[in-house]
């Protein structure tokens, strides 16, 4: 990878017109960008050009478009969830760089972070950049996936990467600072408690796999970092972050089945601290859960009691009543400086609060909504949501023929299509936006003074992707835990 890379630097570094990141024409406008000298910028043009023979594989896929070519590399957007890797393997070539695409130009954002190679972004289209001599003739085997995934402990700019919405700011513990959990103890040394409750700013990965049971709750300090990404680790018990601040939780199954499932006590995740109405004045904040498994909790799987800049992404919640709720903070008092985003989940059959936010503001997008027994998403007590992009499915038909199978799950004899509502039960209204959803099996959306919603493109930068069966697709399968992780 080394050489791929060292091929690709030299030729962006002595032609000019071979850069693909400089090469982004318009999609679909038959044209190619060209600099102010008048060079060909090497810009894939459909206007008659015959592809170079190492990429025209890339159209014959009607989904994929052909953004740049140089004599080592073939720049090129997807548009069906293929993934960069799939793209470069079509034309013999190295993925070497993946990038969000700008919507409607075959060009890469380059206003955001760079993404992985592999593992793939998930994402509907992305840039990719494909480099190196083209694989003619090529009789040696290609490079093993045990080859592949030598470099544990996983790279920290692979995971940063990933990175998105409020929480993006999170970079976690210290990458240098590696802490290798060595045993499933509830404590001492090596245990995974040991190193969330340390004052050490801890980068936290696993020598061993299995269940790991806290009896009483683990009380994460601030700059760590869990990286489960290639390991099969499954954390019982609650995990509280108080007052905490910069924490990253990735690529773990989360549970806690140790307290009551139908009392006020014990969530999976606790996001607990004191608030008010500007951001600033959280004392809980830059919190990022990424890729992880969360169900059957005592009270919530994810409750948020005075904590902003949170991010909840490519995670999957399931068998359990109470998903997540967005409230007060430890003091009792509101929370509109509370900002969360919730991109690429998979909320699977939760009854309600997937999730429900008091106060405060949502983002709520690219996620899969899907069989809820109550309700899907809630804004209430003047809370703003901003649902984008989302798939709401809720079950067919109008007579219910089964109970909620979730432990204390409410029975009801019609089937509710209730997918994202602004009142519920005594709370005030809240606000809602809906743009771009998708609502199937009958699901109601509920709209309310949608020009009091806050708009994300005034916080941060970021890409929604069309909501469409293909994405419902890949949420199912690749949200929660990556245990076949290969970087």
């Amino acid at each position: 990878r080394i050489g791929t890379l060292i091929v690709l630097i030299t030729c962006l570094g002595c032609i000019e017109h071979s850069d693909p990141l400089q090469a982004g024409a318009v999609r679909d406008s038959g044209t190619a960008n060209t600099p102010e000298n008048g060079k060909d910028t090497g810009t894939w043009n459909d206007t008659g050009d015959t592809a170079p023979p190492g990429c025209s594989a890339i159209l014959d896929t009607s989904d994929w478009e052909l953004c740049a070519t140089g004599p080592s590399y073939c720049a090129a957007v997807f548009d069906d969830a293929a993934g960069c890797l799939a793209v470069c393997e079509a034309v013999g070539l190295e993925c070497s760089a993946v990038y969000e695409n700008v919507d409607g130009e075959c060009a890469p954002d380059e206003t955001r972070p760079a993404l992985s190679c592999n593992p793939p972004s998930g994402h509907q289209s992305d840039y990719c950049v494909c480099s190196g001599e083209p694989e003619v003739g090529n009789d040696e085997p290609p490079e093993s996936e045990e080859d592949e995934c030598d470099g544990y402990p996983y790279s920290a700019d692979t995971l940063w990467a990933e990175r998105a919405g409020y929480g993006a700011a999170a970079t976690g513990g210290d990458p240098d600072n590696i802490y290798h959990v060595t045993t499933l103890a509830d404590g001492g040394s090596g245990s995974l408690r040991a190193a969330l409750e340390s004052d050490q700013d801890y980068w936290i990965v696993f020598d061993v796999e299995g269940g790991i049971t806290h009896i009483d709750p683990v009380r994460i300090t601030s700059n760590k970092t869990v990286d489960g990404r290639g390991r099969s680790i499954t954390v019982e018990g609650e995990l509280r972050l108080e007052d905490a601040e910069n924490v990253i939780l990735s690529d773990l199954s989360l549970t806690n089945q140790l307290e009551e499932p139908c009392g006020q006590d014990g969530d999976v995740i606790s996001i607990r601290g004191t608030g008010g109405r500007d951001p600033r004045d959280f004392s809980s904040r830059n919190i990022w859960v990424h890729h992880v498994e969360l169900y059957e909790g005592g009270d919530g799987l994810l409750d948020i009691r005075g904590g902003t800049d949170i991010t909840l992404s490519w995670s999957h919640l399931h068998s359990h009543m109470k998903g997540m709720l967005n409230s007060y903070d430890v003091d009792g008092a509101t929370t509109e400086g509370m900002q969360v985003t919730y991109h690429h989940n998979y909320f699977e059959r939760l009854s309600l609060r997937g999730p429900q936010i008091h106060y405060g503001r949502a983002h709520f997008y690219n996620n899969y909504q899907f069989e809820w027994y109550e309700h899907g998403a809630a804004s209430v007590d003047g809370a703003q949501l901003y649902s984008e992009s989302n798939i709401y499915q809720a079950r067919a038909g109008t007579i219910s023929t089964t109970s909620d199978p979730n432990e204390c799950g409410d029975y009801e004899w019609l089937v509710s299509k209730k997918a994202l509502v602004t009142e519920w039960s005594d709370y005030g209204s809240g606000y809602t936006r809906s743009e771009g959803d998708l609502a199937l099996e009958g699901a109601d959306i509920s709209v309310n003074e949608p020009s009091r919603v806050f708009n994300p493109d005034e916080s941060y930068s970021y890409s929604a992707e069309a909501a469409t069966d293909s994405l419902a697709r890949s949420l199912v399968e690749q949200a929660g835990p990556r245990v076949d992780y290969c970087q």
